[in-house]
């Protein structure tokens, strides 16, 4: 009798010992699973950050702070995503509209208010710098010109600064513009 208790008691330690052997690995297991998640974690968020303006990421920040700047700079790239768009529709309409009326020179060029100025269209028939020209000798600032093919086509939007509406004439500067078309035989 007093030998099976010693084996019990034997067999009890070595359990015990088992158990608490497990219990580590499980313990060392779980560390570097943990240690793993936070390293691929760190990757990640090192990667995002890279992407992100340096305006937007300069000094020390905390990683919510980044995050919520990230998804501000998202919302921005698809807002000029969806300007883009609109613009770009608007120049596939003019070629659609120049090449479905075949006015002498009027679907050459068009004018247009908008809410930040004037808006010239113009088409490759009208040389650039003819453009240019006629803009300087009225004393008018362009903001910027952008370029775009559609359908083969040479499509120019150039966008004159908002203080110029007031001093120009529209139709003289349309019309001044739209001789200067140059048709190809």
């Amino acid at each position: 009798p007093n030998y099976k208790r010693k084996r019990s008691v034997s067999d009890h330690k070595e359990r015990d010992s088992l158990t608490r052997k497990n219990s580590i690995e499980k313990k060392v297991l779980h560390r570097d699973v943990e240690r793993h998640r936070r390293q691929e974690m760190s990757n990640l968020y090192a990667t995002l950050r890279s992407h992100l303006p340096y305006e937007s990421i300069k000094g020390k920040r905390s990683l919510p702070d980044d995050m919520q700047e990230a998804v501000n700079y998202i919302k921005s790239l698809e807002n000029n995503i969806k300007e883009l768009e609109i613009k770009r529709k608007n120049l596939e309409d003019l070629a659609l509209c120049s090449s479905k009326e075949n006015k002498p020179f009027g679907d050459y060029v068009t004018i247009n208010l908008c809410d930040y100025g004037v808006e010239i269209l113009i088409n490759e028939r009208v040389p650039l710098s003819r453009v240019f020209d006629e803009l300087v000798k009225r004393q008018l600032n362009v903001v910027s010109c952008v370029s775009t093919k559609v359908d083969e086509r040479l499509l120019h939007r150039i966008q004159l600064e908002e203080s110029d509406v007031s001093c120009m004439c529209m139709d003289g500067l349309e019309q001044k513009l739209a001789e200067m078309t140059v048709f190809h035989s």
